[in-house]
């Protein structure tokens, strides 16, 4: 998790990256939560305050991540 946080802006700017880091960055969650943190406490943010595609990443993320559990997670442990 600690690479993403450095290329999706968390530490660093990400003016000072290569634009093909911020593009790599670009298809993970963690830029786009960022995104709409930075979006959401702007206090000069009009409106409702929400960043809607960044907010869209993230739940897609979730959903893809749920789909997955939900199919290889099973309560009963399997036999060997």
């Amino acid at each position: 998790m600690l690479p993403l946080y450095f290329i999706s802006g968390v530490f660093i700017a990400v003016s000072t990256l290569p634009r093909w880091l911020v593009d790599v960055a670009d298809v993970f969650p963690v830029r786009h939560l960022a995104a709409a943190l930075l979006t959401a406490y702007n206090p000069h943010t009009t409106g409702a305050g929400l960043a809607g595609t960044d907010l869209l990443v993230v739940a897609l993320w979730g959903a893809g991540g749920l789909a997955i559990a939900l199919w290889r997670f099973g309560w009963v442990p399997l036999s060997r």
